[in-house]
């Protein structure tokens, strides 16, 4: 490995490098470089945007020329870490044969560690591309600008819970009715400066949805035989399995109008990507079922998921890490206040996710980077 390693963070569905404020990777940047110190290397850590809904091809060809913009002419080793979507992303830039004038880029590349990636797809694809998916879409960006910019701060009095979870069981079901009543609830108190990067984020994604074609399951099944694995770079995953949840959870959240409602809508979620047909997942490897086995104690059931994406559909390359945590708690956005600097959730799931599991995944990571396991091209 170069003395100057460059490592690439790649983001998923949402893509873009800030949420209300904050990065899309919230804290990453900073560990996994000092993890890497620890280990004797020094890195610079770049964080990237992408296109969002755009199709993994284009999102690919994206990616090689962000990168190419800012890696030095210097030889040194590359990188890749691909939250969701992003993981896909890097994987068909690697592809031997794939978009051909990033030959040079590609060959530098020595490792992609893919974390809580739909490799085989996700059910809630097909939800996404309906009217109430898009809504669905729009409210969760919401919930980031509520929850994480004003986290702590009454911007929804408890009074107004009761109206933000009234009819729970329309919410718990993704009712479009639901999610149009609680939208125009949260943007009320907000101004229209910060509702506006919303609805303009939201209408490019309909105006392209290639991507959320091609996350289906059906369509994902021919995946990895499109994409192959280059021979040159070890490939790893992070598996991301959260709570199932219970009564217990919402009753956890007490009286904060935001949390609540977020948890509300996580039970949904969850609910829907347990519904992938188990003949759609490929069988772990022997060697991928034996680190299940050591990490996790188990090989995770085609029911389990991170609330967003089927866990089993996240295996791929050498299973590193298998976190108790939701989709988002891996880039950073969980709830530990208590944490300096704190962190605050995104989606509330009740996992119990903190900053000490955070530390452990990326530390695996980081262990995986300077080439403490990891398997070859699959």
């Amino acid at each position: 490995m170069s003395s100057t390693a460059q490592v690439f963070l790649v983001p998923g569905f949402f893509g873009f490098q800030t949420i209300a404020g904050l990065p899309y990777f919230t804290g990453v940047k900073q560990l996994l470089r000092d993890r890497l110190a620890e280990l004797g290397v020094a890195a610079r850590v770049h964080a990237l945007d992408t296109l969002p809904t755009a199709s993994i091809e284009n999102r690919a060809r994206y990616l090689g020329e962000r990168i190419s913009e800012r890696v030095p002419a210097d030889g040194s080793s590359i990188h890749l870490v691909g939250h969701s979507t992003g993981g896909l992303d890097a994987r068909v830039l690697l592809s031997p044969g794939s978009l051909p004038e990033l030959d040079g880029l590609r060959a530098r590349v020595r490792s992609l560690t893919t974390v809580s990636t739909p490799h085989q797809g996700t059910p809630l694809a097909d939800y996404l591309v309906r009217l109430e998916g898009q809504k669905l879409l729009r409210l969760f960006a919401l919930l980031s600008v509520q929850g994480l910019r004003f986290a702590g701060r009454p911007v929804a009095s408890a009074m107004t819970l009761g109206r933000l979870v009234s009819r729970i069981d329309e919410l718990i079901m993704l009712r479009e009715s639901a999610l149009d009543r609680v939208y125009s609830l949260l943007a009320d108190p907000l101004s229209s400066e910060r509702v506006r990067p919303i609805e303009e984020f939201f209408t490019a994604v309909r105006a392209d949805q290639s991507l959320l074609h091609q996350l289906r399951p059906e369509a994902m099944s021919g995946f990895d035989q499109r994409v192959r694995g280059n021979s040159g770079v070890r490939y790893a995953s992070v598996l991301t399995r959260a709570r199932p949840p219970r009564l217990r959870g919402t009753v956890e959240l007490g009286m904060n109008p935001i949390a609540q409602v977020s948890h509300l809508l996580y039970q949904g979620l969850y609910r829907l990507c347990a519904t992938q047909d188990p003949d759609s997942f490929g069988a772990p490897t022997d060697t991928q079922s034996a680190a299940l086995q050591r990490i996790y104690g188990k090989i995770p059931d085609t029911r389990a998921n991170d609330g967003l994406v089927p866990t089993r559909s996240q295996v791929h390359g050498s299973v590193i890490h298998v976190a108790r945590a939701d989709h988002h708690d891996v880039i950073g956005y969980f709830d530990d206040r208590q944490h300096d600097p704190p962190h605050m959730d995104w989606v509330a799931t009740g996992c119990g996710f903190r900053h000490p599991d955070f530390a452990r995944l990326w530390g695996d990571v980081a262990r995986f980077i300077v080439g403490w396991g990891g398997a070859a091209a699959p």
